[in-house]
């Protein structure tokens, strides 16, 4: 776990940021099983910190009645450029969905992550 922090995934994230850090700076060398647990460290690390990304970004959905004539399977070549179109009753509407806010959050931002992690009772492993 994290030195303190709770033994949640942000603490092991931590943990792992810190492990890779430190061998890092110390050069490689180690024996097979040394390396073989910082894989393990940097891909449990690589998962959280895309798992962490995912649970910030947001979905942003534009939605407008399309002009009159607009087909739901004329595809993208429609005056909605990039947008769907989808029929509701006799309303054709063209839709965009986008995500937002998709960057890889910083390591250092996981001590904080941990802390809140253990704050609000979410120490699993």
């Amino acid at each position: 776990g994290g030195a303190g922090v709770g033994g949640g995934a942000a603490a092991r994230a931590a943990g792992h940021a810190r492990l890779l850090n430190a061998n890092g700076a110390a050069g490689r060398g180690g024996a097979s099983s040394e390396q073989s647990q910082e894989v393990a460290a940097a891909a449990e690390l690589r998962e959280f910190l895309v798992a962490h990304s995912a649970n910030d970004c947001g979905l942003m959905v534009a939605l407008a009645r399309a002009e009159e004539g607009a087909e739901a399977d004329s595809g993208p070549a429609t005056p909605h450029e990039g947008c769907s179109l989808l029929r509701v009753a006799d309303v054709t509407l063209a839709y965009r969905v986008s995500f937002v806010d998709l960057d890889i959050k910083p390591t250092r931002n996981l001590e904080r992550a941990a802390r809140l992690e253990a704050d609000l009772g979410l120490d699993v492993t």
